[in-house]
């Protein structure tokens, strides 16, 4: 008796409907910002899987990154709009107990530097996601008692209506997304950037690309130099990944910059050439070569055609090991170079993708469903 009066003139003054909304904010705008960039929110659920040592969902982790996202912003929605509000409030408690404590075990054991709470928009570290959390479990938990006496079912017609709106809206955002590119661009490689311009200062790097292959017999991983051509053998080597020697630091930054943009073949840092073309070039941008489809040379054949019209250039920028620095694409013959995987993941959100540049400034980027070509 005496919990339900205590309950009954909390609910009566604006505590509650104060936490409510606050939670609600929090979840939209995180949801929304990881929701549109599933690229990146992908790469971010890998690298909490292989933390958590959840290796076999891998397989799924782009599907897992979308759902996750689209429901912490669906129930952002359902809160701000008073939606279900006893089972909402059941399942904010329940997430911010397990990120509560998950932020804490990640502060505390694993050198993660960025939570991934905000996606692009706002870096924040283990530490202090984890104090975020911890003020707002007790405002969940204070929503959740608040509402113990509403029903879990059924459904109003209104309530109905707007869940369906919310899951589906929510979802297919987070698909077109991923299959497109984010609808906001919130990373440094954005259209309008001037890359000439910013790194006209920048003095070239001495960095050497490593190429990591496991011998197919032995299973013993090797490194190679770019230009060693023993590694060429298929029948013997299978390729891995490449490193790069002098920019290991660069690599595994969190805080990507436009400093980061640095293209370089089996010579060294060619970035300053590269951008210094006049007119457009086309920069094709693959993350790694192994996993081109039909459709994705067929698009990029048309538009290297189409390039050839019109007198435009055409180069290739890849995290893969290329031999030569060139790659071969429906009969022409590319100029490829290659790029740090982190720096390349944060310039294109897509496994292949188009940027236009008109005299080193980015005019537009798409991904590959999106190459339209003018006949």
């Amino acid at each position: 008796m005496l919990n339900q009066d205590f309950r009954r003139k909390l609910k009566a003054t604006k505590i509650p409907d104060v936490c409510r909304y606050v939670i609600a904010v929090i979840f939209i705008i995180s949801g929304f910002v990881k929701t549109i960039d599933p690229w990146g929110t992908t790469l971010k659920m890998q690298e909490y899987l292989m933390m958590l040592g959840l290796d076999f969902l891998l397989g799924c982790k782009e599907a897992l990154a979308i759902w996750l996202c689209a429901a912490e912003m669906m129930m952002g929605c359902m809160l701000m709009f008073r939606v279900r509000l006893r089972l909402i409030s059941v399942f904010s408690v329940v997430s911010m107990t397990v990120f509560t404590f998950l932020t804490l075990y990640m502060a505390i054991y694993t050198p993660i530097e960025d939570c991934g709470c905000f996606g692009a928009a706002i870096k924040l570290t283990p530490w202090q996601s984890f104090f975020k959390n911890l003020i707002l479990w007790p405002m969940s938990a204070i929503m959740w008692w608040t509402e113990r006496d509403r029903r879990f079912f059924p459904f109003t017609m209104r309530e109905g209506v707007l869940t369906l709106v919310f899951m589906f809206g929510s979802g297919l955002l987070g698909v077109y997304c991923y299959r497109h590119l984010p609808i906001i661009d919130l990373l440094p490689f954005k259209e309008g950037v001037n890359l000439r311009a910013e790194l006209a200062d920048k003095e070239p790097e001495e960095i050497k690309t490593i190429v990591k292959c496991k011998n197919l017999q032995s299973g013993e991983v090797v490194n190679f130099a770019m230009d060693d051509p023993t590694w060429y053998d298929t029948e013997v080597w299978e390729f891995v990944d490449t490193w790069v020697e002098g920019a290991t630091k660069r690599s595994r930054s969190v805080d990507i910059t436009i400093n980061d943009f640095v293209l370089f073949d089996n010579y060294g840092d060619v970035t300053a050439s590269v951008l210094a073309d006049e007119g457009t070039t086309y920069l094709l941008c693959i993350q790694t070569t192994d996993k081109l489809n039909e459709r994705i040379y067929r698009k990029f054949t048309e538009l290297i055609e189409y390039a050839e019209s019109q007198g435009n250039k055409v180069a290739c920028v890849t995290a893969s090991a290329v031999e030569d620095n060139v790659l071969h694409i429906g009969g022409y013959d590319v100029p490829c170079y290659n790029m740090d995987d982190s720096a390349l993941n944060i310039l294109m959100r897509s496994k292949a993708g188009v940027i236009t540049l008109y005299d080193g400034v980015i005019q537009d980027k798409c991904s590959f469903r999106d190459i339209k070509v003018k006949k």
